[in-house]
């Protein structure tokens, strides 16, 4: 689809281990767009090996990033386009940890309350990555600050012969009114020095699947 300004952007990045797969979900806005036309499947191919670089350092070296989907969301639905292009191992220990373990960004937008705020549990840490005191180690959050770093900062791009600005942002969902409020743009993001839980990731009942 034809990137035009207005545009919802949704990225989800797979990675597994053994049967249990995860998902981290991430939204962009097309805020502008000039010149010849660039689209979806464009805009993946730049930020997939990116992505999966970022991700393969934070993951432990049993789990592997699996790949990158990208979709239009703003209706009408695009196609969910796919690239795994850069799928393999991560490189953050040789240990894993417990599935169910995940690091954590928490984000802002500037704006108050829970409805302007937002978190990415970060899958498959290992115990390499655990300081002493049970604490994600100083290099466990360099690799999540790098996360931030390019999902706030990298907002210029030059798809296609083109220029465009995509922005991250902070998708809402049907209120109690039935009312959508527009996307709000992501300003901050915080690298959480300490571990979340997931439970979902965990191998007890049914197991999530990747679509690679």
């Amino acid at each position: 689809m034809i990137l035009t300004p207005g545009l919802l952007l949704q990225g989800r990045i797979w990675c597994q281990i053994n049967n249990q797969a995860s998902v981290n979900t991430l939204h962009w806005l097309v805020a502008t767009a000039t010149g010849p036309t660039a689209t979806e499947i464009q805009f993946l191919a730049v930020l997939e090996p990116i992505y999966a670089g970022l991700w393969k350092g934070l993951i432990n070296n049993n789990a592997t990033y699996q790949g990158m989907t990208m979709q239009v969301i703003t209706p009408p639905i695009g196609l969910l386009e796919k690239n795994n292009l850069s799928t393999g191992f991560g490189t953050g220990g040789s240990t894993a940890a417990a599935t169910q373990t995940s690091g954590l960004i928490d984000w802002g937008t500037g704006l108050g309350g829970r409805k302007y705020r937002g978190r990415t549990y970060f899958p498959f840490p290992s115990v390499q990555e655990d300081g002493s005191l049970g604490f994600p180690n100083p290099g466990y959050l360099v690799g999540l600050d790098a996360v931030r770093t390019e999902y706030i900062g990298h907002t210029a791009f030059s798809l296609a012969g083109g220029a465009q600005t995509i922005i991250p942002v902070i998708r809402h969902r049907k209120d109690k009114t039935g009312v959508i409020s527009p996307p709000t743009q992501i300003l901050t993001g915080v690298s959480v020095d300490a571990w979340a839980t997931q439970k979902k990731r965990g191998f007890f009942g049914r197991p999530n699947v990747s679509p690679f």
